[in-house]
Protein backbone atom coordinates (compact mmCIF):
# COMPACT_ATOMS: atom_id res chain seq x y z
CA UNK A 1 0.00 0.00 0.00
CA UNK A 2 1.41 3.38 -0.97
CA UNK A 3 1.99 5.94 1.78
CA UNK A 4 0.17 9.24 1.53
CA UNK A 5 2.47 12.16 0.95
CA UNK A 6 1.90 15.62 2.39
CA UNK A 7 0.72 18.10 -0.22
CA UNK A 8 3.52 20.42 -1.19
CA UNK A 9 4.03 23.51 -3.26
CA UNK A 10 7.19 23.97 -5.29
CA UNK A 11 9.04 27.19 -4.67
CA UNK A 12 12.35 27.33 -6.42
CA UNK A 13 14.31 24.12 -5.94
CA UNK A 14 12.74 23.07 -2.65
CA UNK A 15 9.28 21.69 -1.94
CA UNK A 16 7.60 23.17 1.13
CA UNK A 17 4.54 21.81 2.92
CA UNK A 18 1.38 23.74 2.08
CA UNK A 19 0.27 25.76 5.11
CA UNK A 20 -3.43 26.16 5.73
CA UNK A 21 -4.47 29.76 6.37
CA UNK A 22 -5.33 30.55 9.98
CA UNK A 23 -9.09 30.36 10.49
CA UNK A 24 -9.07 32.45 13.69
CA UNK A 25 -9.44 35.97 12.16
CA UNK A 26 -12.39 34.94 9.99
CA UNK A 27 -13.96 33.03 12.87
CA UNK A 28 -13.57 35.90 15.38
CA UNK A 29 -15.12 38.38 12.95
CA UNK A 30 -18.04 35.98 12.45
CA UNK A 31 -18.48 35.71 16.24
CA UNK A 32 -18.74 39.51 16.47
CA UNK A 33 -21.34 39.55 13.69
CA UNK A 34 -23.33 36.36 14.46
CA UNK A 35 -23.03 36.17 18.24
CA UNK A 36 -22.63 32.40 18.57
CA UNK A 37 -19.67 30.06 18.32
CA UNK A 38 -21.82 27.52 16.43
CA UNK A 39 -22.73 29.89 13.57
CA UNK A 40 -19.29 31.51 13.46
CA UNK A 41 -17.62 28.10 13.17
CA UNK A 42 -19.89 27.23 10.24
CA UNK A 43 -18.96 30.47 8.48
CA UNK A 44 -15.25 29.85 9.10
CA UNK A 45 -15.61 26.27 7.80
CA UNK A 46 -14.43 24.59 11.01
CA UNK A 47 -15.87 22.41 13.75
CA UNK A 48 -16.74 23.84 17.17
CA UNK A 49 -14.42 21.31 18.76
CA UNK A 50 -11.49 23.03 17.01
CA UNK A 51 -12.52 26.32 18.62
CA UNK A 52 -12.73 24.88 22.13
CA UNK A 53 -9.46 22.98 21.76
CA UNK A 54 -7.63 26.10 20.58
CA UNK A 55 -9.23 28.22 23.33
CA UNK A 56 -7.97 25.74 25.94
CA UNK A 57 -4.38 25.71 24.67
CA UNK A 58 -3.95 29.29 23.33
CA UNK A 59 -4.39 32.10 25.89
CA UNK A 60 -4.26 34.86 23.27
CA UNK A 61 -7.02 33.20 21.25
CA UNK A 62 -9.07 32.74 24.44
CA UNK A 63 -8.77 36.50 25.15
CA UNK A 64 -9.71 37.40 21.56
CA UNK A 65 -12.71 35.05 21.69
CA UNK A 66 -13.90 36.64 24.95
CA UNK A 67 -13.54 40.11 23.35
CA UNK A 68 -15.46 39.01 20.24
CA UNK A 69 -18.30 37.60 22.37
CA UNK A 70 -18.37 40.85 24.39
CA UNK A 71 -18.52 42.88 21.16
CA UNK A 72 -21.45 40.74 20.04
CA UNK A 73 -23.21 41.34 23.35
CA UNK A 74 -22.69 45.09 22.92
CA UNK A 75 -24.43 44.81 19.55
CA UNK A 76 -27.38 43.00 21.13
CA UNK A 77 -27.60 45.68 23.80
CA UNK A 78 -27.55 48.41 21.15
CA UNK A 79 -30.36 46.66 19.25
CA UNK A 80 -32.41 46.27 22.45
CA UNK A 81 -32.11 50.01 23.10
CA UNK A 82 -33.05 50.81 19.49
CA UNK A 83 -36.11 48.54 19.56
CA UNK A 84 -37.22 50.01 22.88
CA UNK A 85 -36.74 53.67 22.02
CA UNK A 86 -37.06 53.95 18.21
CA UNK A 87 -39.26 50.90 17.69
CA UNK A 88 -39.45 48.55 14.73
CA UNK A 89 -41.87 48.02 11.85
CA UNK A 90 -44.16 45.01 12.02
CA UNK A 91 -46.03 44.07 8.82
CA UNK A 92 -49.84 43.90 9.03
CA UNK A 93 -51.33 40.54 8.09
CA UNK A 94 -55.11 40.26 7.76
CA UNK A 95 -56.82 36.91 7.13
CA UNK A 96 -53.50 35.43 6.09
CA UNK A 97 -52.70 38.17 3.57
CA UNK A 98 -49.95 40.77 3.81
CA UNK A 99 -51.63 44.18 3.68
CA UNK A 100 -50.17 47.09 1.73
CA UNK A 101 -50.53 49.41 -1.24
CA UNK A 102 -49.08 49.60 -4.73
CA UNK A 103 -46.97 52.70 -5.36
CA UNK A 104 -45.61 54.35 -8.52
CA UNK A 105 -41.91 55.31 -8.63
CA UNK A 106 -42.95 58.89 -7.70
CA UNK A 107 -44.70 57.60 -4.51
CA UNK A 108 -48.31 58.04 -5.62
CA UNK A 109 -50.76 55.19 -5.15
CA UNK A 110 -51.20 52.90 -8.16
CA UNK A 111 -53.21 49.92 -9.34
CA UNK A 112 -51.56 46.49 -8.96
CA UNK A 113 -51.15 46.05 -12.75
CA UNK A 114 -49.49 49.46 -13.30
CA UNK A 115 -46.06 49.05 -14.99
CA UNK A 116 -43.22 50.08 -12.67
CA UNK A 117 -45.44 50.04 -9.56
CA UNK A 118 -44.19 48.18 -6.51
CA UNK A 119 -45.96 46.72 -3.49
CA UNK A 120 -45.27 48.53 -0.19
CA UNK A 121 -46.35 46.55 2.89
CA UNK A 122 -48.47 48.24 5.52
CA UNK A 123 -46.55 48.28 8.80
CA UNK A 124 -47.28 49.23 12.39
CA UNK A 125 -44.56 50.77 14.56
CA UNK A 126 -43.97 48.60 17.64
CA UNK A 127 -41.84 49.32 20.69
CA UNK A 128 -40.33 46.66 22.88
CA UNK A 129 -41.06 48.05 26.34
CA UNK A 130 -40.32 44.70 28.01
CA UNK A 131 -36.92 44.45 26.35
CA UNK A 132 -35.98 47.98 27.36
CA UNK A 133 -37.32 47.44 30.90
CA UNK A 134 -35.26 44.29 31.34
CA UNK A 135 -32.17 46.07 30.07
CA UNK A 136 -32.69 48.89 32.58
CA UNK A 137 -33.18 46.39 35.43
CA UNK A 138 -30.02 44.56 34.43
CA UNK A 139 -27.96 47.75 34.30
CA UNK A 140 -29.36 49.30 37.48
CA UNK A 141 -29.71 46.33 39.76
CA UNK A 142 -27.33 43.59 38.60
CA UNK A 143 -24.65 44.58 41.10
CA UNK A 144 -27.19 45.02 43.92
CA UNK A 145 -28.57 41.48 43.92
CA UNK A 146 -27.65 39.68 47.12
CA UNK A 147 -27.78 35.95 47.44
CA UNK A 148 -28.22 34.52 50.92
CA UNK A 149 -29.14 31.27 52.57
CA UNK A 150 -32.12 30.51 54.83
CA UNK A 151 -33.03 33.29 57.28
CA UNK A 152 -30.54 35.68 55.66
CA UNK A 153 -27.50 33.62 56.67
CA UNK A 154 -24.58 33.21 54.24
CA UNK A 155 -24.93 30.58 51.55
CA UNK A 156 -23.42 27.22 52.35
CA UNK A 157 -21.34 26.08 49.38
CA UNK A 158 -20.71 22.38 49.07
CA UNK A 159 -18.16 20.91 46.72
CA UNK A 160 -18.66 17.38 45.48
CA UNK A 161 -15.83 15.50 43.87
CA UNK A 162 -16.79 12.48 41.82
CA UNK A 163 -14.10 9.95 41.13
CA UNK A 164 -14.90 7.49 38.39
CA UNK A 165 -13.10 4.21 38.38
CA UNK A 166 -14.15 0.99 36.69
CA UNK A 167 -15.39 -1.50 39.28
CA UNK A 168 -16.37 -5.08 38.73
CA UNK A 169 -19.82 -6.24 39.86
CA UNK A 170 -18.43 -8.08 42.94
CA UNK A 171 -16.49 -4.94 43.94
CA UNK A 172 -19.64 -2.81 43.73
CA UNK A 173 -21.58 -5.30 45.87
CA UNK A 174 -18.77 -5.27 48.45
CA UNK A 175 -18.99 -1.49 48.95
CA UNK A 176 -20.29 -0.53 52.39
CA UNK A 177 -23.57 1.37 52.60
CA UNK A 178 -23.31 5.17 52.57
CA UNK A 179 -23.12 6.77 56.01
CA UNK A 180 -24.73 10.09 56.84
CA UNK A 181 -22.40 12.29 58.87
CA UNK A 182 -24.29 14.84 60.92
CA UNK A 183 -23.03 18.41 60.46
CA UNK A 184 -22.37 20.82 63.32
CA UNK A 185 -25.60 22.22 64.84
CA UNK A 186 -25.20 25.67 63.18
CA UNK A 187 -24.89 24.21 59.66
CA UNK A 188 -27.72 23.75 57.15
CA UNK A 189 -25.99 21.11 54.99
CA UNK A 190 -25.34 17.44 55.38
CA UNK A 191 -22.46 15.34 54.13
CA UNK A 192 -22.70 11.77 52.92
CA UNK A 193 -19.49 9.78 53.09
CA UNK A 194 -19.12 6.69 50.95
CA UNK A 195 -15.97 4.73 51.75
CA UNK A 196 -14.25 3.52 48.60
CA UNK A 197 -12.27 0.27 48.41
Amino acid sequence: MAKKRAKTEKTGSRAKPRVKPDWAPRFLEAVRREGTIFHAARIAGIERTNVYARRDRDEEFARELARALEDSTDGLEREAIRRGSEGYDEPVIYQGQLMGVWRNPDGTEAAPDTPGARFVPLCVRRYSDALLGNLIKWRRYADKIEHSGPEGKPLQITTVEIVRAPLSAPAVEALPAPQVVEPPPDSTSRTIEVPLP
